[in-house]
């Protein structure tokens, strides 16, 4: 039996005895563990006879080789912010989804998978943590080699980047996935729609279904935090007040029905970026794409919210830094050099030069060689951004991180505070709020 204050390496040698009569060597801490713990296992292989009793497969996994000596596997972490209940799942079921997506890709780079147990069933047991044992890919992590790249190689990995995305956007979802939202098995094993990881819930039929629930949870979430008050306190006049008549209006329906008709659906990594990604140094190939916690079903646009930060491919709100807003209109209608060079004097002379203008636009212009969906040809995508963002700072997640609250003094949330009120203000004055 497990219990909650076990140590967490020894929990992992518990899991490979227990499930897979496998004796660790050796445990190292890979990453910072924020939403899980990941852990690198070194084996000692197997000898004949090989053990017969393995428990059987578990949905969307292949039976551990017995030679392997190198193993990946992730603990969840209880305290992340995230649906315990499906999570596990979610993950499992996206990567084989994203297997599938990259068949003809000319590397496996999607890591395989021997074995995985929820949080739900996990507890049965007394742990607290969910778990995926998983192949442990070859490769350095590409966010501590690509700052310090020469462009012209930074351009021969962004390439590989489009072309791995454009394998995931054009992918055909199984008849199972139907609504927007998670996923999961069903009895049979077939994978299907279900609750998003983070607490959303869903399945969603529409795009303005998942909106508003998104709206209702940011403000039920500011009611309980204690930093935010529900934006009723003597310092925040009226804002309260304004959001409950943006809740009430039909802004939501009216955004959303500008957008693109389409009904295609289309698989979404959600952290799609170098961090999650491990090349090989001598090659610039790109070996493997990991971390797929926040992976779901969604419309074509919402990659574009979530992922591509370090390679300037994020589509950031409107009230930004001007910088960002630049690169924003940028993005949604076309680069155009005499605009970059006159924003890049324009930084350097504040001293902000945070975009790499060059980069920005080969991707762009990547995205555009091969023919791939990307914010200035999709609908809509302007005033839907700008929606995404508002919502998220009605109750930003860090006002619930303990380690950010212990990070700062009262003085420093306040002040963090009063700022993410100005954008909330302003954002609904773009409304008329």
């Amino acid at each position: 039996m497990f219990t909650p204050g076990i140590d967490r390496e020894d929990l992992v040698k518990t899991i490979l005895e227990r499930n897979y009569s496998r004796q660790t060597t050796h445990i190292s801490a890979v990453g910072s563990g924020k939403n899980n713990f990941v852990y690198r296992v070194s084996l000692r292989a197997s000898e004949p006879p090989f053990n017969e009793t393995s428990p059987p497969l578990k949905f969307g996994t292949q039976a551990l080789p017995p030679d392997t000596t190198e193993v990946i596997l992730r603990l969840s972490d209880p305290d992340a912010n995230l649906n315990v209940a499906v999570r596990i799942q979610n993950e499992v079921a996206a990567i084989n989804l994203m297997q599938k997506a990259l068949t003809l890709y000319p590397l496996t780079i999607v890591p395989k998978l021997y074995g995985w147990e929820s949080a739900d069933d996990a507890n049965e047991t007394g742990c607290i943590h969910g778990w995926i044992l998983q192949e442990s890919m070859r490769g350095l992590p590409l966010d501590t080699i690509f700052p310090n790249l020469p462009f012209e190689d930074k351009c021969k990995i962004i390439s590989q980047i489009a072309q791995i995305f454009k394998a995931i956007q054009i992918f055909q979802l199984p008849q199972t996935v139907t609504q927007i939202g998670g996923l999961g098995f069903n009895s049979e094993g077939d994978i299907i729609s279900g609750p998003f990881t983070i607490p959303l819930g869903g399945p969603f039929s529409t795009h303005n279904d998942l909106f508003k629930a998104n709206l209702n949870l940011q403000l039920q979430a500011a009611e309980r935090n204690v930093l935010i008050g529900g934006w009723r306190k003597g310092s925040d006049d009226n804002l309260y007040d304004r959001l409950q008549n943006f809740m009430k209006s039909s802004l939501i329906d009216d955004i959303l029905g500008k957008t693109e008709k389409s009904t295609d659906l289309t698989l979404i990594h959600g952290d799609f970026d170098i961090h999650n990604m491990l090349i090989d140094l001598d090659s610039l190939q790109i070996t493997a794409l990991l971390d797929f916690d926040f992976s779901h079903v969604s419309f074509v646009a919402e990659e574009f919210l979530y992922s591509f930060l370090f390679i300037h491919g994020l589509l950031m709100g409107p009230i930004e830094e001007d910088e960002y807003v630049a690169l924003r209109k940028a993005q949604l209608q076309g680069f155009q050099n005499d605009t970059q060079t006159s924003q890049i004097e324009e930084d350097k002379e504040k001293g902000q030069e945070s975009v790499d203008w060059k980069l920005a636009q080969a991707w762009d212009e990547e995205l555009a060689r091969l023919n791939i969906q990307r914010p200035s040809c999709i609908k809509g995508i302007d005033e839907v951004s700008a929606l995404h963002w508002f919502l998220q700072e009605i109750s930003p997640p860090y006002f619930d991180m303990k380690r950010w609250l212990t990070s700062q003094t009262p003085e420093q949330q306040e002040k963090m505070r009063m700022e993410v009120k100005s954008t909330i203000e302003r954002y609904l004055e773009r409304w008329g709020f």
